[in-house]
């Protein structure tokens, strides 16, 4: 059956909910076939201008006076691409390396709608901070969603890729430095060709 991107959000984000919640039925109608994998991720390409906006609204709350700087965007935006692609390759390897359940595609597709709901959360939190929100309140949110990425994330590999603790535990801190690194990339390429 064909599906549509916008098709695959919905039940991705059910999924996700009863995912969070603990619930035994999380996986039912998540679309884990290679065209719902390939389709997932569209969920970071649309998250995209969703983490751009956050970005430029917490730099300039941060410092109101100061503009913020087209390569920083730069950085911001490359740096969300190359761990779309970077952090699925690097789990695969993994998986590919340790072994693990066969639910890589699954992983997969939930943690780039994962992706998606958080950044678009994370703009969400840019908009709160931009009409005048005091800092501490801007860093408990900020704090809740990494917080809850982290979660997230360690609650999908528990359920797709392994139950072992340990390597579950490796994934998020796996994804971690995935999204450090990718973002320490994205500023060496701008700084290069910028």
């Amino acid at each position: 059956m064909r599906r549509g991107v916008l098709l695959d959000a919905a039940p991705a984000t059910r999924n996700l909910g009863r995912l969070v919640v603990g619930r035994d039925d999380w996986a039912e109608g998540l679309d884990a076939s290679t065209g719902g994998f390939l389709r997932s991720f569209a969920g970071p390409l649309m998250a995209l201008p969703f983490a751009l906006a956050a970005d430029a609204a917490l730099s300039q709350a941060a410092q109101p006076a100061a503009p913020r700087a087209a390569a920083a965007l730069w950085v911001t935006g490359a740096g969300h691409l190359i761990d779309t692609v970077l952090y699925p390759l690097l789990v695969a390897a993994m998986v590919w390396r340790l072994g693990g359940k066969g639910g890589y595609g699954a992983f997969v597709v939930l943690i780039n709608w994962m992706g998606f709901w958080l950044n678009l959360t994370l703009a969400a939190t840019g908009l709160v901070v931009m009409a005048g929100a005091p800092a501490a309140v801007v860093q408990v949110g900020g704090f809740a969603l990494f917080a809850g990425s982290l979660y997230l994330t360690w609650r999908a590999a528990r359920e797709t890729l392994t139950g072992e603790i340990g390597f579950s535990l490796a994934v998020v801190m796996l994804a971690f430095a995935s999204e450090l690194g990718s973002y320490v990339a994205a500023a060496a390429l701008v700084k290069v060709f910028g």
